[in-house]
């Protein structure tokens, strides 16, 4: 069972009592851009770890959840017939610990060329779909996190150029087939510099 999910409707529990799927999508989609656009006016603290993670999913779910910002306590995989398991919840900490150590040793993706960054930027980004911290939410907030590296490190990422569905069925190719040729071409198409 889990707990996330109301047991009367099958509907992830929140804040705004929405007991229909499209219904609480549409919600929360509205609610997060524009706890997205506030970040535009109060950018949050860069720490490139678990904890910016948190910082932002709370940041851009905390109207919707009252687990906003917290590490998912269940196992699970995406919602898609024959799709492979994320990373045990339990393991979470150490695996975006070791992540972030590799990302600090990798300066942040920094003093790259543009194929450099695109290479590097995909294999972190498979990397922390696959730990999916958060039980909703999290491709937004880890394409936040990641814009905030590219930015830092000089490139910018253009989102709008891919569909949600396109970005799903990349990463479910290179977590559940190991196949990283489509999410790097993705990576390629929305990285452009500064």
């Amino acid at each position: 069972m889990d707990p996330y999910v109301g047991p009367e409707a099958g509907v992830l529990r929140n804040r705004l009592g929405i007991t229909e799927k499209v219904a609480l999508e549409e919600a929360e989609g509205d609610l997060s851009h524009w706890r997205r656009m506030q970040l535009l006016d109060t950018p949050l603290p860069a720490s490139r770890d678990l904890d910016e993670l948190r910082v932002i999913h709370h940041h851009l779910f905390q109207d919707v959840y009252t687990w906003a910002g917290q590490v998912r306590t269940v196992d699970m995989r995406k919602n898609v017939d024959g799709a492979a398991v994320f990373l045990p919840w339990a393991v979470i900490p150490t695996a975006t610990s070791f992540l972030a150590q590799r990302l600090r040793e990798d300066d942040h993706l920094r003093r790259r060329d543009r194929a450099g960054f695109v290479d590097g930027l995909t294999d972190y980004y498979e990397e922390l779909n696959y730990i999916h911290p958060f039980r909703e939410g999290n491709g937004r907030t880890q394409r936040l996190f990641w814009s905030r590296v590219a930015d830092d490190a000089g490139w910018l990422l253009g989102w709008s150029a891919v569909s949600g569905a396109e970005n799903d069925r990349a990463c479910r190719l290179a977590n559940d087939e190991h196949d990283k040729d489509q999410l790097r071409e993705l990576m390629q198409r929305i990285t452009r510099s500064q």
